[in-house]
């Protein structure tokens, strides 16, 4: 009946059984940092004590709730649980747990049952072996993990939710620690909301459940989840806690629910589904309508200024038609073609329906914003606003502007040349110069939102600070007769005659000036 120390634990050999060593020291005054050193001399590697384990973290929480230092006597309800805890703790030396799991035999069948369950402190998961053969049916306690519930306010639903996610770790651990890969996983819950979140794809829930649910279902995918009765479910025990005297004698911890070792056929199958409006967490799908934005060429968006895209358009454009030039030059024609040739490209992109209607000598649709303007398609395949100004004595881009789309990029090129141009002038400047050729729907808008990014009128559209006055002295806010208070200012010497013309000698002279504090007099 001697017993052996192996891995921290009890083994009697005799018995083939582990058993603990608990050896509980005196304590005359109770803090958080005598029942934390106290907890963490019980070493229970495997867990198999986890629902007494669990109570006393559950009490280091409340003492950390509390915010006591570490040598402050704790609170005289707390302090009386500890000592019932602790008075209790030498019963577990008579626990034993068999080694061997009655495995090794010929025509056995294995199976690993997992068990979750959740409180408002705390949740659980603990792992049985289930051994079935022709003569009999046994089932051993592997392994459990226990946790306490998170400071921060969880709803029960996701804590089950936590419990199954630890128990599908501990599930697939095990599994391939013992080499039953080729064993049936049945793991249990007594939460229906739970199963049912696991149930579905990960997509339908919000980000909390769904990263859980998409973890679950990964780490073992054939693993078959089922329902179980809360009275029926050993988790419960870890999740809660009970006294060390309950769990000597517990079979329900130990060795599962009674029903584990009868035929499959006696399981509960309680697996009725919710309905799709009582599930919480469930993902919100709403319908918005989108817009199609239309992506500029890449060539325009590089450029940051307009005359050096109509330049490199313009020498590409000589290059492409191979027109031989006398000149090494670009002229003004070629730099007002390559402004042509985008203007078609951006009107092409953001008035696609307008150009169509135009050049097949229909109407503009009654929808589009330049309805008003009355466009037209010019020689160049511009398209320009007809006004009415056609018999008047102004330039042809002046009578009939070229429209821009107020959302391309090459319209804030053309409001950044005019607003340089006009040496960083206002809104209504740039807007003037710019409009001697084009024409921009909601044109006076667009230009102040390009002139508000302009960075050099920023900086001089800056404030100068302005540093706060000090306070006046008490002399001049107290009141007084005429004065009685004076302040002096003093100036010189200045050079002064008494008379005008030569000869005369300058004489110094002093300026004292006398003012009353109270009066200003």
């Amino acid at each position: 009946n001697k017993s052996q120390t192996t891995l921290g634990l009890l083994w009697y050999p005799s018995e083939d059984s582990f058993a603990f060593a608990i050896h509980p020291r005196t304590i005359t005054q109770y803090t958080k940092r005598r029942v934390l050193a106290e907890t963490a001399r019980l070493f229970d590697p495997l867990e198999w004590l986890a629902p007494v384990i669990i109570r006393a973290k559950i009490l280091i929480q409340s003492a950390w709730l509390q915010q006591l230092d570490w040598d402050t006597p704790l609170p005289s309800a707390d302090a009386h649980r500890w000592e019932l805890l602790f008075k209790e703790l030498p019963l577990l030396e008579g626990l034993r747990v068999n080694r061997w799991l009655g495995t090794g035999t010929e025509n056995q069948h294995l199976e690993l049952h997992g068990f979750a369950d959740a409180s408002k402190r705390g949740y659980a998961a603990v792992v049985y072996l289930r051994v079935a053969s022709d003569n009999f049916q046994a089932v051993h306690i592997l392994v459990a993990k226990s946790k306490v519930a998170p400071v921060k306010q969880v709803t029960l639903a996701r804590l089950e939710l936590c419990a199954a996610a630890s128990l599908s770790n501990l599930a697939k651990h095990y599994r391939n620690t013992l080499s039953l890969s080729t064993a049936p996983v049945f793991l249990w819950s007594d939460s229906k909301t739970t199963l049912q979140w696991i149930r579905g794809h990960s997509s339908r829930w919000k980000t909390f459940v769904a990263n859980r649910v998409a973890h679950i279902q990964t780490q073992i995918p054939d693993a078959q989840w089922r329902h179980v009765p809360g009275r029926d479910n050993p988790a419960d025990c870890a999740s809660r806690g009970i006294a060390p005297s309950e769990l000597l004698h517990h079979p329900l911890w130990w060795t599962g629910p009674a029903w584990l070792q009868e035929d499959p056929s006696h399981w509960p199958n309680e697996d009725s589904e919710l309905l799709a409006d009582q599930m919480p967490e469930q993902r919100v799908v709403v319908q918005a309508a989108t817009e199609k934005i239309e992506v500029e060429p890449d060539m325009l968006l590089r450029f940051s200024f307009l005359h050096r895209l109509l330049r490199v358009t313009a020498w590409c454009s000589r290059w492409r038609h191979s027109v031989a030039r006398t000149t090494l030059t670009l002229q003004p024609d070629e730099i007002d073609e390559a402004l042509f040739l985008w203007l078609r490209v951006v009107q092409g992109l953001h008035y696609a329906a307008e150009v169509t209607a135009v050049s097949l000598n229909r109407t503009v649709p009654l929808r589009s914003s330049l309805v008003h303007l009355n466009p037209f398609l010019d020689d160049h395949g511009v398209l320009r606003a007809r006004g009415r100004l056609k018999h008047a004595l102004l330039p042809h881009d002046e009578k009939h502007p070229m429209i821009v789309p107020p959302s391309s990029w090459l319209t804030r090129l053309l409001i950044d040349s005019c607003h340089r141009r006009t040496l960083h002038g206002g809104v209504q400047l740039t807007l003037g110069l710019l409009r001697l050729r084009f024409w921009i729907p909601r044109g006076r808008t667009v230009v102040k939102q390009m002139l508000h990014r302009c960075v050099t009128c920023t900086r001089w559209r800056a404030a100068t600070p302005q540093p706060p006055m000090g306070n006046l002295p008490r002399e001049r806010v107290t009141p007084s007769r005429p004065f009685f208070r004076t302040g002096l200012d003093y100036a010189g010497p200045i050079l002064i005659r008494t008379s005008r013309g030569r000869g005369h000698k300058a004489h110094k002279a002093f300026i004292a000036v006398f003012v009353c504090l109270s009066s200003k007099a």
